[in-house]
Formats: C-alpha cells, sequence, structure tokens
C-alpha cells in the first residue's frame, strides 16, 4: 500500500516519469524502488547536462520528502533520461536512510554518467 501511495505522489510531480519496486526478499530484506524520469532533448551538450542534473537534484528531494513511505533498508535507484530517442542520462542508487537529510548534490558520489555528453545534442 504505501508503494501504491509513493507512486501516485511521484507520476504527479513526474508526469514523464514513474516509480516501480521490485521485492529483492529473501536475498536482500529490502525493496529496490525504481525512481526515473524523462527530460527533452535540448540545444546543446551542456543544457543537457544541466538540465538532467538539474532533474536528477528535484527527484531526490521529492523522494527525500515521501520517504516515510518507505522501508529505511529499501534501496531506491535514479534515473534521468530521453523518451525519445530512448537514452539514460544519469543513473545511480542510495539506501532510504542514506537519503535523509542528504543534499542532493552530495549523492552526486553515486551519479554514473552514462553519455558523453559531448557527442550528445538535439
Amino acid at each position: 500500500m504505501r508503494y501504491a501511495v509513493a507512486k501516485i505522489l511521484y507520476r504527479i510531480r513526474f508526469p514523464r516519469g514513474d516509480l516501480s519496486e521490485c521485492d529483492m526478499r529473501p536475498e536482500h530484506q529490502a525493496f529496490l524502488v525504481n525512481a526515473y524520469s524523462t527530460i527533452k532533448p535540448q540545444h546543446s551538450s551542456s543544457a543537457n547536462r544541466d538540465l538532467a542534473y538539474k532533474r536528477w537534484n528535484q527527484m531526490v528531494r521529492w523522494v527525500q520528502r515521501i520517504s516515510w513511505l518507505f522501508a529505511e533498508c529499501d534501496r531506491i535507484q535514479f534515473a534521468v533520461g530521453f523518451r525519445n530517442p530512448p537514452r539514460q542520462l544519469l543513473k545511480g542508487w542510495t539506501s532510504v536512510d542514506r537519503i535523509l537529510g542528504i543534499d542532493p548534490r552530495k549523492l552526486d558520489a553515486v551519479v554514473a554518467e552514462m553519455v558523453d555528453w559531448d557527442d550528445l545534442t538535439a
């Protein structure tokens, strides 16, 4: 039930994204929550990168606000990308207990840039 509520709240905030969960038990006593959102391709690679990181920060802040809907041991995977053409730009994960009270910029250590930004233009 809590994940269903989190999904609805996430979709309201990020209509171009979604939130899903996968039960990782019995190997891990947690759920893997996948939070993703898409952005529209921009006119330059630097604009794409800036917008992707802006969306990343918005997503992390939003999940922080609704973190009470998750178990502390749950893992959250974030992904930002394009819908058309389909492409992941940023991806990273953390646990719910780590995300509480952390500035999203401090989660950059768990962000993987999935593209060469210089080759990415609209």
